[in-house]
């Protein structure tokens, strides 16, 4: 099998990574995934453990040492899987038997991803998590190292943004890191970077300012358009423009490598980078004592290319009262002619399955708590319930 290295210039520990292609065959042959039978998709939600790290009061998160390389393979079916291996120019060349598992294919051992799918807070090698107080924190840490460690496992880099539990990690010899201004934290499977030191949340755009001024052809702005990593939507206003050029390169019949048009939009948009990535998001912080002063507000709203809602908690002080967006959610409109109001509605639409989602993620807020807002009267009309049933189907 070809295989290739993976490297992320954003972790710390394990930036380069071999990368096996499990799907490639010689010609009238089968590959390695077409004999392997594929595994239930067992793995958490990403953007649900992303909401309930940022929901907890003291968040921490901590990384897997060689999780994928410390499943074994049985010993008679080491010869089926070898590596070829030589010194420099191709000398004394020879043939190694694999005794651990190669990453990636079809096939992930059901034990690990019922483990993850037990735990709800462990994505593929890192464990996002948070707690409600430093003792609960301190616990959930010394069982998961313990559990790990029985099972010749490491959890390492311990990191979180409370400097009473990082005391108690030192003094009980888990691998920590503090917090630092020469790195960010990256979590796992995202773009999304934390800064523990200031508890804020901002999305990495490093591929993004590589690609920014090459920008030329269709095809390199549908790799830009995919690069951000944004489970959250924080930059939906900036990223949905590049989508909606390329729906225009789409409408006007660009090919893949054709040269883009010498358009204002398509030479501005890279060059706002530098404004966008100093755009963050505040650590929820919100209690469990305070959740029946919690409300959730929605909005939606539409123009004629673009729909959407966006989530905010809202919780009332006797003073004032403060907000923090959760989450957004966005899409275009279709390509053939849409009304307004058909939007508004698809906007609204959005804004029900954006709540039901929120309350299955936070069960401790109450239905009476969520309120929907639209500048639209044909959502808040009474003619919207006789349309929903005919626009929900469709």
């Amino acid at each position: 099998m070809p295989h290739r290295g993976v490297v992320k210039e954003l972790k710390e520990t394990t930036k380069l990574r071999i990368c096996y292609d499990a799907s490639s065959k010689a010609n009238n042959e089968m590959s390695l995934n077409n004999c392997l039978d594929c595994s239930p998709n067992l793995n958490p939600d990403l953007l649900k453990i992303i909401l309930k790290f940022g929901f907890y009061p003291i968040a921490f998160c901590a990384e897997f040492q060689g999780e994928f390389l410390e499943v074994g393979i049985v010993e008679e079916t080491h010869k089926f899987l070898q590596t070829l291996w030589g010194e420099e120019e191709g000398t004394n060349l020879t043939l190694d038997d694999h005794a651990v598992r190669i990453f990636p294919t079809q096939r992930v051992p059901f034990w690990y991803k019922k483990t993850c799918s037990v735990l709800n807070e462990l994505q593929v090698d890192g464990l996002i998590n948070g707690s409600y107080s430093i003792e609960e924190a301190a616990l959930i840490s010394q069982e998961a190292s313990s559990i790990l460690s029985a099972a010749s496992g490491n959890m390492r880099q311990w990191t979180t943004n409370s400097l009473s539990l990082f005391e108690m990690w030192r003094e009980n010899d888990l691998e920590c890191r503090q917090s630092s201004s020469d790195f960010d934290i990256p979590l796992k499977d995202s773009e999304l970077i934390w800064d523990n030191k200031s508890d804020t949340l901002k999305v990495a755009f490093n591929l993004l300012q590589q690609l920014s001024d090459k920008i030329t052809t269709k095809g390199v702005a549908l790799s830009a358009c995919g690069v951000p990593s944004d489970p959250l939507d924080i930059l939906t206003p900036f990223t949905v423009r590049i989508q909606l050029l390329i729906q225009q390169l789409r409408e006007n019949g660009f090919t893949w490598d054709e040269p883009l048009p010498p358009d204002k939009e398509f030479k501005e948009w890279p060059h706002e980078l530098t404004f966008v990535q100093d755009v963050v998001v505040p650590h929820l912080h919100i209690s469990v004592m305070k959740t029946e002063l919690l409300e959730v507000d929605k909005s939606s709203g539409a123009r004629y290319k673009v729909y959407g809602s966006v989530a905010n908690f809202r919780m009332k002080h006797p003073n004032d009262v403060k907000t923090c967006f959760i989450v957004s959610k966005s899409r275009l409109a279709p390509l053939i002619t849409v009304t307004l109001p058909r939007l508004e509605l698809l906007g609204a639409v959005t804004s029900a399955r954006l709540c039901i989602y929120l309350k299955r993620t936070f069960p401790l807020i109450k239905e009476t708590s969520i309120l929907f807002w639209s500048d639209s009267q044909i959502v808040s009309g009474q003619e919207c319930f006789n349309t929903m049933e005919t626009l929900c189907p469709n």
